[in-house]
């Protein structure tokens, strides 16, 4: 049976390979010159799906993002750019949280630098289209972190 340690209510399974952080950065890398619906950046999404999941984080606060995200469609353009950064703030301060160990997040800086890259993308761009692009390839992410999440219901 794998050891298990227990270190602030986080369990670490020294058999379990540990998470290999090449699939975010060779995201990174990608987006700048792609755009979000280049088959190359979807099919990454599989890969971040369960690149997050097996980082620990659980399903409630990846979907309470995923959500704020949509309802920021059909914003004009500079309305939209203003809600986006104030939703860049609202995951620095969730993944700051989930770090300091208060409260119930499970969110991880890795889920921050991923969405800090595709906002910066967005608000950077002169295309009409990049935002419901984006949400194109999230929608695809979440389905499958969704997938690959060992408890959904947290």
């Amino acid at each position: 049976m794998a050891q298990q340690f227990q270190a602030k209510g986080k369990h670490w399974d020294k058999n379990k390979e540990p998470v290999n952080k090449d699939v975010l950065n060779n995201f990174i890398k990608t987006i700048e010159e792609k755009n979000f619906l280049d088959d190359e950046i979807l099919k990454s999404s599989e890969k971040l799906g369960k690149f997050f999941a097996d980082l620990g984080i659980t399903n409630t606060p990846f979907r309470k993002f995923f959500n704020q995200f949509r309802m920021l469609s059909g914003k004009s353009i500079t309305d939209l750019k203003i809600q986006l950064r104030i939703l860049q703030s609202q995951i620095a301060y969730s993944v700051g949280r989930a770090e300091g160990g208060h409260g119930s997040e499970t969110l991880k800086k890795e889920f921050k630098e991923l969405l800090d890259k595709c906002i910066n993308k967005i608000i950077s761009s002169h295309d009409e289209k990049e935002y419901s692009n984006f949400m194109k390839f999230f929608e695809s992410l979440y389905a499958y972190f969704y997938y690959y999440c060992p408890n959904k219901r947290s």
